[in-house]
């Protein structure tokens, strides 16, 4: 007789999270965490990358940030996150392509910072 927590060939056998995003990405996959500064005129926060499948965004500054895909945002085009812990959060699964653009950024009214998380499958991060 086993007990529910010995593994099996139907347990799963890493961590929780892990084994659950393996399971939905059909394999492995790799996280990316970076912060970028943003300035005035724009930069880029993350590349373009079509194995990237799902990206976050949150603004860790004290001020406002704007961000768009696939071109430079202006004061009147993009995202606004709220300064402190405004985000955005896409997903394959409900924004299609969006994930994988390229996205760029840049602050109104003061100098601010962006914490963004990627999760790519088969370690293309």
């Amino acid at each position: 007789m086993t007990s529910s927590n010995e593994p099996n060939e139907k347990t799963m056998k890493g961590p929780a999270l892990v084994d659950l995003i393996e399971a939905e990405l059909d394999g492995r996959y790799e996280s990316k965490f970076k912060t970028v500064q943003l300035n005035s005129t724009g930069i880029e926060i993350v590349s373009q990358n079509y194995e990237r499948v799902a990206l976050n965004f949150v603004n860790i500054g004290s001020y406002i940030a704007v961000i768009r895909p696939d071109a430079m945002p202006t004061t009147n085009t993009g995202f606004f996150l709220a300064a402190n812990g405004g985000s955005l959060s896409l997903s394959w699964r409900d924004d299609l392509v969006l994930p994988g653009l390229a996205w760029y950024g840049l602050y109104l009214n003061g100098a601010t910072t962006i914490y963004a998380i990627e999760l790519s499958r088969y370690g293309t991060v």
